[in-house]
């Protein structure tokens, strides 16, 4: 298989992506397979697996994705989103920092670090 008929398979807008995640997660897999330094591929698959409440298994598919290339501060933020959302609000904002320190112009990892350090405030107020 080529790796443009795995990205349309794979693509949200694609003709599996549009009848659920688990199509899209499994030719995401497929393309980790074809370009395995590559953190795009990673960054969508981690994408699906959150999308379908499997957060351990999509940190891990960013936690990979931060060590290749383009993009990763991306997939930092991607995997701050996901320790947020399993309520690991410490981890997060390292995370999200993380995406901020390689791309000071990184907006969206500046609102999730002002959320994230809202929700440690008022963890910290209601202990």
């Amino acid at each position: 298989m080529r790796r443009c008929d795995a990205w349309r398979l794979a693509s949200t807008r694609g003709p599996f992506g549009r009848r659920g995640t688990t199509r899209a997660a499994h030719w995401y897999r497929r393309l980790c397979e074809l370009w395995p330094d590559s953190t795009t591929p990673r960054i969508f698959l981690g994408s699906a697996l959150a999308r379908q409440g499997r957060l351990e298994e999509a940190a891990a598919e960013y936690e990979q994705a931060t060590r290749l290339e383009p993009h990763p501060d991306e997939a930092w933020l991607n995997l701050a989103l996901v320790r947020r959302a399993q309520g690991r609000n410490a981890e997060a904002l390292d995370h999200a920092r993380d995406a901020l320190r390689l791309d000071p112009g990184y907006e969206h990892a500046q609102q999730v670090i002002a959320d994230v350090e809202e929700a440690l405030r008022l963890h910290s107020a209601d202990s």
